[in-house]
């Protein structure tokens, strides 16, 4: 997929990956938040919240430590969440995939999350299939554009003026 055909954000214009957090602005895909294109929505920090703050939700592989989302790093200065207390490594896709896993979330809830995440990356991959094909269609039309002008310029000129007939000049006009 060229860089061109990949669907972007309305609202920045930086392409959109499967795994961003977007939301629909009308018929366009948006990042959730920009600044922070993965970064939680406001479910996932809800059900993190209710059912996720008193067990581990994340684990350091560079620090071999487990946390507890209270224990996570926020800088609300910048904007950046769920960092490494010790090596600030960046544990947002430990703390979604504990969440689309987690047994405390009753089943239906997580089937329904897991669902909406699901539909939300099927449809950023939608986008960029039809974004495809119509990078595809308009090269396919660049060509024929270019074909029939070729073509055209090849061609004797059949146009004449107004009151004139083909071959005529000035000089060949009769006045009355």
């Amino acid at each position: 997929m060229t860089p061109s055909s990949l669907p972007v954000c309305v609202t920045c214009g930086f392409p959109l990956d499967s795994e961003d957090s977007v939301t629909l602005i009308g018929r366009s895909l948006a990042h959730v938040d920009c600044q922070r294109p993965r970064a939680l929505t406001a479910e996932e920090r809800l059900l993190l919240a209710a059912y996720g703050w008193n067990h581990t939700v994340a684990d350091c592989e560079t620090c071999q430590r487990s946390y507890r989302l209270p224990e996570l790093v926020a800088t609300p200065v910048d904007g950046l969440t769920h960092f490494c207390p010790f090596c600030r490594g960046d544990m947002i896709d430990e703390v979604r995939a504990h969440l689309y896993r987690c047994t405390t979330l009753p089943d239906k809830v997580r089937r329904k999350a897991n669902a909406a995440r699901d539909t939300t990356r099927r449809l950023v991959k939608r986008f960029r299939e039809l974004a495809d094909a119509g990078d595809v269609l308009r090269r396919e039309t660049e060509v024929a554009l270019r074909s029939l002008r070729e073509t055209m310029r090849g061609l004797p000129s059949t146009r004449t003026m107004p009151g004139r007939t083909e071959g005529s000049t000035d000089d060949n006009q009769q006045s009355i």
